[in-house]
Order: structure tokens, then sequence, then C-alpha cells
């Protein structure tokens, strides 16, 4: 069997997965009727525009009158998945060029790389969306929205040009006969909605079926309220194996994008591709928006990441951890807390994550302490965590079947 291999993020993302994508930016009704706008029939644009619109965000911090007075955010702090690098002089991780995550400017700094870093791979927002729209790029030239499965082949060219000067999909490619790949694919609009037409909420939806390269891409659209949405899913079938869910959405009217993701990636039994993390992000950032979804100003940003480790079985106990939380404005300044997880038994006790860090980045005023509080860890907070095993672990696919859209104002570790 041919498998996409991204490092260690495109195989677990969509390999045996299912996708499900939403997309919503016009008037909403009571009454359901069928939307052919082209961010319902063709989602690589919404997708492309979704992770435009996570940059602008993460290029927005970085031109804050708090920030750069305090902090000067450039794209030569990040790495090129993403993370926080180490300026001159300054600590850093182990080895690595990342900047040390108790350094007061990490959870800032690591909030703007994420927001700011195309990796075409789920480590940074805008990535998530590039490579979700890679693979939607697939399907499109094959979509028929008549809600029945259509038995299709896609071509080697095509993905020749979904993946055009992506070298982490090369292996992949050369392993794809010339004739092409079979698939199987099934669209429609409103009611016919193969995934979920009778919920009223999405405009469309599609499956598509590529077995042949262990992968079932699902998505739904929906377009209404001047919001853009999207949500993606990846869950294998018996939810054994990696398993990733993300949802974004920008209301242009009141200057706000959400995203939240869980990426699990530490499997619960035996089976292919664990990688031995569990992340999970949650953010907020609060500003003006144009009317092509992209940011001119921000003034707020909340979020809360954590990352947590184990060996590659499925019976292997954690091995490390850390969270950041991050709350702030302009005004306020850009409260942050950072805690390791110092005793990996027992992830479940917010005293066993040690707070290090309680920082305050960007009070523009004055190097008085933050008016903002960032979200502290309780016992009932490490939920948050992902942790496998725990009584209120959710895995990412249950979440996403539940969650269609964000509308949270406060980031908190609970909600």
């Amino acid at each position: 069997m041919i498998r996409f291999h991204r490092q260690v993020l495109l195989s677990a993302a969509v390999v045996a997965g299912a996708t499900a994508i939403a997309v919503s930016c016009g008037k909403k009704s009571d009454a359901k009727e069928e939307s052919t706008s082209e961010n319902v029939t063709k989602p690589t644009g919404a997708l492309t525009l979704m992770a435009g619109s996570l940059q602008s965000a993460g290029n927005g911090m970085s031109s804050t009158t708090a920030l750069v007075t305090d902090d000067g955010m450039t794209a030569a702090d990040c790495g090129d998945h993403g993370e926080a690098k180490a300026r001159s002089g300054e600590p850093t991780n182990g080895s690595s060029t990342e900047l040390s995550r108790s350094h007061v400017r990490y959870a800032i700094t690591h909030m703007y790389c994420m927001a700011t870093t195309d990796t075409k791979a789920p480590d940074s927002f805008p990535g998530a969306f590039t490579m979700a729209g890679q693979l939607a790029c697939l399907m499109e030239p094959y979509l028929t929205f008549d809600g029945q499965a259509h038995d299709i082949t896609i071509a080697k060219a095509t993905f020749q040009s979904c993946f055009a000067g992506d070298p982490n999909a090369d292996e992949v490619i050369a392993g794809i006969p010339e004739a092409g790949i079979p698939g199987k694919l099934t669209a429609g609009l409103g009611s016919q909605n193969p995934i979920n037409g009778t919920s009223g909420y999405w405009d469309g939806g599609m499956i598509f079926d590529l077995s042949a390269l262990g992968m079932t891409l699902k998505i739904q659209l929906k377009d209404s309220d001047g919001v853009l949405a999207i949500g993606i899913n990846s869950p294998p079938g018996d939810k054994t194996i990696p398993a990733d869910a993300y949802v974004a959405s920008i209301d242009k009217t009141n200057g706000v994008i959400r995203m939240e993701a869980k990426f699990q990636r530490i499997r619960t039994a035996d089976g292919d591709g664990s990688n031995g993390w569990n992340r999970h992000t949650r953010i907020r950032i609060k500003g003006s928006v144009d009317d092509n979804f992209k940011f001119t100003k921000v003034d707020g940003v909340q979020g809360i990441y954590s990352s947590i480790w184990s060996g590659s079985t499925p019976t292997s106990a954690l091995t490390q951890g850390f969270m950041w939380t991050l709350n702030g404005t302009d005004a306020t300044g850009y409260a942050s807390r950072y805690y390791p997880l110092a005793t990996p038994a027992s992830p479940e006790l917010a005293a066993s994550w040690t707070p290090v860090v309680n920082a305050c980045n960007g009070k523009a005023t004055s190097a008085a302490t933050c008016t903002s509080t960032a979200p502290e860890l309780t016992d009932a907070g490490t939920s948050y965590v992902m942790i496998p095993g725990a009584s209120d672990f959710v895995n990412a696919e249950d979440w996403y079947a539940a969650t269609n859209k964000l509308t949270y104002d406060t980031v908190g570790l609970t909600q």
C-alpha cells in the first residue's frame, strides 16, 4: 500500500482517516437552501483563504504597538516547523535552536510562529489548512453534486499538480502508476449531503474514498453570516491509530478568529502510525478584518497549547509534556504561564505540572505587571491535555463529531 509520508505529520493526519471541512460566509436563513457558492463547490479556495487569514492574524500580532515595543517579533524568530527560535545569547531547549520554553517570551513567540509559518502540515495553523487544501485539490476536478457515489480515477498528473513544489509528497507520487489511483466520490448539496444532510446546518458535503492510499476524506461546507469557518477531521475507523481534528472560524464583522485543534498521535491499541504524542491548541485573536478576511489590526490574543509524549507502544507511559497559557491586549499587556510536566506518572493532577513562568509581555505604557491574567491550571483543567486512559479523555474524532462552530469569547481550560 502506498502511503503519504509528511515526516511524522502527513501520514498520521490523513492516512486511513477522514476529513470534514465547513465553510461559511454569507447570510443564514431558517429555511435550508442549496448553496452554489464556490466556497461550497470548490473547497480548495476556502482552505487557501483560511490559511491566509490565520497568517494575517499572526502578522498582525507582530505589528501591534505593544509587542513591537517590547519584543519586536519577526519571521527570524520562527523555525521551519512553527517553533519559537532562540535569539543570539538566549537559552535553548536542549541542543536545538528552539527558544527555552521557560523563557519569558516563549509563549507569545510560539503563538506568533504557529500563526505566521505555513508548514504545509498541522504543526502550524495555516499549514494545517494548506495541507488539507492539497488533499481536497485531488477530488475537486471530479465533483458531481447529486448525492450518488461515483467511481473515479485520480490521475498521476493530478497528484503532481496538487502537490507541486512540495518535496514531502515526492515519495508517494513516485509510487503512483501512470494510469492513476482508483477511488470513489460522493458529493451533495443540502439534503443530499452524504455525511449529514438532515442536520440543517451544512450547505453541502462530500466523501472521498481513496482506499488505495489507505485514506478517506470527508468534507462538509457551510456559507453564511459573513463568517468563514472550516473544520477538519481525520479519524481512523477503529480509533486506535492517530486522529486529528481542527476547526477554525473567522468573523469578519466582529473581527475575531478562533481555532481549536486536537492532534492525537498516541495510539490506544496496536496499530500502524503512532508517533507517541498528543497536542491540543485553542486560540482566539481579536482585531479588525477586511472584506477579504485578512486582519488589518490585532489588539487581543488568547491561547492555550499543550503537548505530551509517550513511547511508541500503546502501553507506554508518558515521558514528558508541557503547557502554556496566554491572554492579553495592548492595553493590559500579554500575560502567559508555562507549565512543564514534572511528574509524568500522574498528569491528571495540576500539582504534577510545576509552574515555572508567570510572564508579562508587550506592556506598552510601562514595564509594570500585566493587568491581564493567563489561565491557571487546576485539576479539572488537566482534561485539556488529552491524557490517554484518563476518565475525562475525549477522542479527537468524538470531539469533532460534537463540534459544529466555535463561539467562545474567553479561552479557558475546561470549556
